[in-house]
């Protein structure tokens, strides 16, 4: 793995039912190792949510899968299965696929929202995505810079805190 490639992702936490108090709410990677589906065409490393008959360490409040895809084989169409009705978000890591018969490059993205239940990748080359799905909360969105709120006045906020100091942990 190259150590200076990472993503993150944000699971958004005020939709949390009253119930659930954050201290309660496990780490999105907690320290358990995260468990691999792999042959010589490639790999799923399972972050969250499950893929055939393997279930990822990270615990979320609402049905999310995780994906970590690497496409080795050139020659083949691969089929993820998703759960109805989730919004799928393919991300390209590395390399060049084909979803849904557009290509996409390294950073490029395909949004998927609620379309089936099957998502098909054609690596062009080999290729690393990163496959995010779960169920559409149907807020609005807006984001600046590393900050995603539902508002332009919760992003103003987020950044005046930011700026004072105040995001501690």
């Amino acid at each position: 793995m190259d150590p200076f490639r990472a993503v993150g992702v944000y699971i958004n936490g005020e939709l949390l039912p009253k119930s659930l108090k954050r201290e309660n709410i496990e780490r999105v990677l907690p320290d358990r190792g995260l468990v691999e589906a792999s042959s010589d065409d490639g790999n799923v490393r399972v972050i969250a949510g499950r893929f055939g008959q393997i279930t990822g360490p990270a615990r979320t409040v609402t049905q999310v899968d995780m994906w970590d895809i690497t496409i080795n084989n050139v020659e083949e169409t691969y089929e993820f299965d998703t759960m109805p009705g989730n919004t799928v978000i393919v991300f390209v890591r590395d390399g060049g696929i084909e979803v849904r018969d557009r290509p996409l490059g390294p950073q490029d993205v395909a949004l998927l929202h609620g379309e089936g239940t099957k998502v098909l990748i054609k690596a062009l080359v080999p290729s690393k995505v990163l496959l995010l799905a779960g169920q559409p909360f149907g807020e609005p969105i807006a984001n600046q810079g590393p900050f995603v709120m539902n508002t332009r006045e919760e992003i103003r906020q987020a950044m005046h805190d930011y700026q004072k100091g105040n995001f501690t942990s």
